[in-house]
């Protein structure tokens, strides 16, 4: 892997009001979605699999309803659910009987696949920030890490001078976002609704953002 790339990849994500790692994170699962769907649905090991967790989670099943035109690999997938559902009420309609113990289903694979992602960006962002002078002085002008994020670069990093400015910077970028929000907060206040909006007019938007990540993740 080339770091000079890896870097770029975290310097053009940057901005202040995402998180780069939750941006990346949620791309890649919806290029997967979009992927899975057109091209893998009727490989007999994906429908095992989809088979073993009852399909996708709630939140990956409507990701991929409104990811784009996925109409029929959502049909594929769903029918042959459905039908196995079906089945097995068949097989035994009066239900599971009381205290039996059943297999859990298998985790969502997109959501197995998103945590191993996620885990990879956090694993060479914080690479990338121990090398990089530029990605260091990018970030303390325009970046910003979800808590989430900001914790899992740390563990990422030995203790040392990266660490540390990484801590610092990611609390800064963080209490910046509280200022604002403060700002947002205090305008609310009828002695200061005369006040035009600023910066802050979407802070608690991006507050919800660095505590659950973007939408469609974690």
């Amino acid at each position: 892997m080339n770091p000079d790339l890896s870097t770029d990849r975290y310097l053009e994500a940057l901005g202040k009001d995402r998180c780069p790692l939750c941006f990346l994170t949620a791309s890649s699962s919806i290029e997967r979605l979009k992927s899975f769907l057109s091209e893998y649905v009727n490989d007999p090991k994906v429908r095992k699999t989809l088979s073993a967790s009852n399909g996708f989670c709630r939140r990956h099943a409507w990701q991929a309803v409104s990811s784009g035109n996925n109409a029929v690999g959502v049909g594929l997938v769903h029918h042959a659910l459905l039908t196995e559902g079906l089945e097995k009420i068949g097989k035994n309609p009066s239900g599971f009987p009381l205290f039996k113990k059943t297999k859990a289903p298998e985790e969502c694979p997109l959501c197995s696949w998103e945590s191993h992602v996620d885990d990879n960006f956090s694993r060479q962002f914080a690479a990338c920030w121990a090398d990089s002078p530029k990605l260091r002085e990018e970030f303390d002008k325009n970046g910003i890490l979800c808590l989430h994020h900001l914790e899992t670069a740390l563990r990422w990093i030995p203790k040392g001078a990266a660490k540390d400015s990484l801590a610092a910077e990611g609390r800064k970028a963080l209490e910046r976002l509280l200022v604002e929000l403060k700002d947002f907060l205090d305008k609310q206040d009828y002695r200061r609704s005369h006040e035009k909006d600023g910066g802050e007019w979407d802070s608690w938007i991006r507050a919800v953002r660095m505590m659950v990540g973007e939408k469609g993740v974690f």
